[in-house]
């Protein structure tokens, strides 16, 4: 993957509306060190992004936090997702952004 083809943007509530929208480079990606491309098991990166992030600009973007130790347990607890992702690899992605909630568990 690399990370001068990859866009973020942020606080865009439409796919057809840019609004109050943000737009930032990625100038590096970290991927999960145990990603599988076979299974698609940890799925999952960071993503360095240039220029950082105004928060001032808009209350709709928050930081997501990142914990650093294994010794808070998330089993159980309440989580949001939230993005413009088809529900198949296929399908198409939608106009405007799903959401939904779900419990948190340790495989």
């Amino acid at each position: 993957m690399i990370a001068s083809g990859i866009r973020v943007i942020l606080n865009q509530q439409s796919v057809s509306s840019p609004g109050e929208s943000q737009r930032f480079t990625v100038t590096s990606i970290m991927m999960h060190p145990n990603y599988d491309r076979r299974t698609v098991n940890n799925d999952i990166a960071i993503l360095h992004i240039s220029p950082p992030v105004s928060l001032e600009r808009t209350s709709q973007i928050v930081p997501a936090c990142v914990v650093g130790s294994r010794s808070i347990d998330f089993t159980g607890a309440y989580a949001t997702v939230v993005g413009f992702g088809g529900k198949q690899s296929w399908s198409q992605v939608p106009s405007g952004y799903r959401s939904f909630g779900l419990y948190v568990f340790i495989l």
